[in-house]
């Protein structure tokens, strides 16, 4: 099922104000299951991701490195910040920034980490973050 937009009209109460249309509701897209299959069906959609994002070691270094650069951003942040105000809390993250950058880890972000996976499982993982 898609949303299609529906026109903005103008309602004959107030001609100033427009009707918005009524948004999908996630229960249309599961008519006629009970709680147990849209839950089971829900698992069973985001088990690629699940796994790709916690057993993955490409997605594990990712993560381990973007958070010791970002501590560095934000320690230089708090710091400039503590010190100089404003002006200084602009200039701590930067420097802060620019030494996470000098000290992180080569790694991918996820974009390329999604990119170097096997057709057939990028595929899956594709289909099941678009869901």
């Amino acid at each position: 099922l898609g949303f299609v937009p529906a026109t903005m009209t103008t309602s004959a109460d107030s001609p100033n104000e427009p009707d918005i249309p009524d948004l999908p509701n996630m229960d249309d897209y599961m008519n006629g299951y009970d709680d147990d299959e849209r839950e089971r069906r829900s698992s069973e959609t985001h088990g690629e991701l699940i796994r790709f994002l916690t057993q993955s070691k490409e997605m594990r270094t990712t993560a381990k490195s973007s958070l010791k650069q970002s501590l560095y951003a934000g320690g230089g942040a708090l710091a400039g910040s503590f010190i100089g105000g404003p002006v200084g809390g602009l200039l701590g993250g930067v420097v802060g920034s620019v030494v996470g950058y000098l000290q992180s880890d080569e790694y991918d972000g996820l974009v390329l980490a999604v990119l170097k996976l096997e057709e057939t499982r990028k595929q899956t993982l594709m289909k099941e973050v678009a869901a």
